[in-house]
Order: structure tokens, then C-alpha cells, then sequence
């Protein structure tokens, strides 16, 4: 096996220039803080901090406000957001953000976070805490380029792309608000966040994958299936399987401007978007599962009529309501399963 199979993913707070972040991130706070800040000047300082990550020359040329990664995000504030959502966003839901990510080298583990190869299965597991300061990093676009390309195979985890579409797709703010209720929900408990989420790579070897001869010589009666013909895959519950044959690329184009199936699953359960991280391209052998996650927001629509509904709770459930608040489900590779998850006396 290759001696680097397993080697440990390049986190912001690796960077030679992370105290120089970390102080730029402290300022970047108060700045959106401060009322003779405007958003302008915020973005710019937020850009700055960007080109610092990037590791390249560019960090020390002149930014334009409209370059910034943070444009689309400032033409939502100003020109879409409500004064509450604005509010909320400025005074608490972006502080919290940052302090997340200065978090990073806290609760990252102590062998870091692993590559999940392409034909190697894996397991990796992290805590909620260290996926709240994962997720706030990307967010802040603090990952350096080195951490993605061609021989990673990996997504962008950075936020970069997400906030180009901002002015233009209804659909994309429904997603960013999504986001944005995580933060806002993980913030108000941010010393009380429990559990992990579990990671999985399973690779079938090439010559035991099913084929046509493979099925028609199989005796094996198929199980019980029941369809319901009302609800949506959100509210499914505890007692479906999800099925989702989108691409081989987990989260798909969630952090661009995919707005369907597994973007909305990825945008109201935010937590799954840390897979993108470090999960390379699936292959026709490999599926990927996620456990232990948790759904934060509603939306409503699909594609171009995508909107935001709010929070998820147990009383918003429309169907199988037993398991709705503690549920753990299991997206795979072609196929979500939800499992029912066991009560704790």
C-alpha cells in the first residue's frame, strides 16, 4: 500500500501564516461589529485574509470590492436580507462563524483529518465540534488550494463559488439561509455540542460487481416495498430508503448552484458538507455513508422554486414522527437509508 494512502489533509491552521489569519479574523469581527464599518471595507478585509490562505502573489495586489469572494454575500445583505436577518447575521450569526473557525486547532484530531482514498475503504469519525469549525472555515473560504486538484479528486469545500450565485438564484438563498440557521442553532448550544458524525468508504473488488447474468440467476426474493405517494424525501423518516443517483461527486454541486436533490439534502443538513472535505470521487465500485448527522432547517420547491421554510423540529414533521427529532440517517453512494436510532435509558 502506498505510504501515503492515509496522509493527513493541509487544515488552515497548518498555513506558516495561521497567527497572521488568526489576527485578521479577530479584526474581520470587529469590524462587522463596529457601525463606521461598512460592508465594503468588511468584504475587502475578508479578502485579504482569502489571499493570505491562497499562499500566493496575489495576496499583496489591489482588491476590488467586486472581485471579493464576499460580493454576492454583501448584495444579499444589502439588497435581499431582511433588517432581522441582517441584524442577526452581523451581530451574532458572523462572530460566531469566526470564533468557530480560530477554533480549528482545538478540535481537530490529533492525526488530523485523513484523505479517504479512491479503492481503500476507510472509517473516519468526527466529533460535531470540530465539524462546526470545518464547516465555519469553508465558509470563510480559509482552505488553501493545495488542499484540492486533480490528484485529490476532490470538491471545493471553500464557499467561493457559492457566493458568485448569490445576486442571480433565489434558489441559491434558500440554500445560504439554510447555512446560516446551522450556524445560528449550533452557536446557541456551541458548549453543549454532542456526538459525531461517522464517515464511510466501502469498495466492492472489481470482479465481484453484480452484473445482468448476476440478477437474472438470482434466487433471492426482493423484500417488502411500500410507496407513499404523498410527502417529500425530507420527511420520509426513520422507516425509508432515500435514493439519490446524482453524482459520483459527493454533496454535488451544492457549493455551486446545484438546487435538487442532494444539494437540498446537503443545505438542510449542513453537517454532510464536511465530506467534501476529504472524500475523493466515488468510482462504479465504491459507496460512500454518512452517519450520525443531523437535519437543521425545512425548505419547500425544488430547482428554481427552492425556498426556505425555517427550522426542523419534530413538529414540523409531516410523516413518521417516532424517530423525527433523534433520527440518524445514512446516505449512500446511490442510496439513502435512514435507521432508526436507539433510545438511551
Amino acid at each position: 500500500m502506498n505510504d501515503d494512502a492515509f496522509d493527513a489533509l493541509r487544515l488552515p491552521c497548518h498555513l506558516p501564516t495561521w497567527h497572521v489569519i488568526r489576527d485578521g479574523l479577530e479584526n474581520l469581527k470587529n469590524c462587522v461589529q463596529d457601525p463606521t464599518c461598512s460592508l465594503r471595507e468588511w468584504a475587502t478585509k475578508h479578502q485579504e485574509i482569502v489571499n493570505l490562505c491562497k499562499e500566493e502573489s496575489e495576496s499583496s495586489s489591489r482588491i476590488h470590492f467586486k472581485s471579493c469572494v464576499f460580493y454576492g454575500l454583501v448584495e444579499f445583505l444589502q439588497k435581499t436580507a431582511s433588517q432581522v436577518e441582517k441584524r442577526t447575521f452581523l451581530r451574532s450569526t458572523f462572530p460566531a462563524i469566526v470564533d468557530f473557525a480560530l477554533e480549528l486547532p482545538n478540535v481537530v484530531p490529533l492525526s488530523g483529518v485523513l484523505y479517504s482514498r479512491q479503492q481503500i475503504g476507510s472509517e473516519t469519525v468526527l466529533n460535531k465540534q470540530c465539524i462546526a469549525s470545518i464547516l465555519a472555515s469553508g465558509f470563510l473560504c480559509l482552505f488553501p488550494r493545495q488542499c484540492r486538484g486533480s490528484r485529490r479528486k476532490l470538491k471545493d469545500i471553500n464557499f467561493t463559488n457559492f457566493f458568485k450565485y448569490l445576486p442571480e438564484l433565489s434558489s441559491q438563498l434558500a440554500k445560504l439561509r439554510c447555512v446560516l440557521n446551522y450556524f445560528e442553532k449550533v452557536a446557541d448550544r456551541r458548549f453543549e455540542i454532542q456526538g459525531s458524525v461517522t464517515f464511510v468508504r466501502q469498495v466492492i473488488p472489481w470482479d465481484e460487481l453484480p452484473c445482468m447474468d448476476t440478477w437474472l440467476n438470482c434466487d433471492v426474493e426482493l423484500c417488502p416495498l411500500i410507496v407513499h405517494q404523498d410527502g417529500v424525501i425530507e420527511d420520509a423518516g426513520c422507516s425509508a430508503i432515500e435514493v439519490d443517483f446524482a453524482n459520483q461527486y459527493i454533496g454535488g454541486g451544492v457549493l455551486s448552484k446545484g438546487r435538487v436533490q442532494e444539494e437540498i439534502r446537503f443545505s438542510v443538513c449542513p453537517e454532510l458538507l464536511t465530506s467534501m472535505l476529504f472524500m475523493e470521487v466515488m468510482e462504479d465500485n465504491e459507496a460512500i455513508i454518512l452517519q450520525g448527522y443531523g437535519q437543521f432547517s425545512r425548505t419547500s420547491g425544488y430547482a428554481s422554486s427552492l425556498e426556505y421554510e425555517g427550522d426542523f423540529t419534530e413538529a414540523t414533521m409531516n410523516t413518521f414522527k417516532d424517530y423525527s427529532l433523534h433520527r440518524e440517517q445514512t446516505p449512500q453512494a446511490k442510496g439513502w437509508k435512514c435507521v432508526k436510532p436507539e433510545h438511551k435509558t
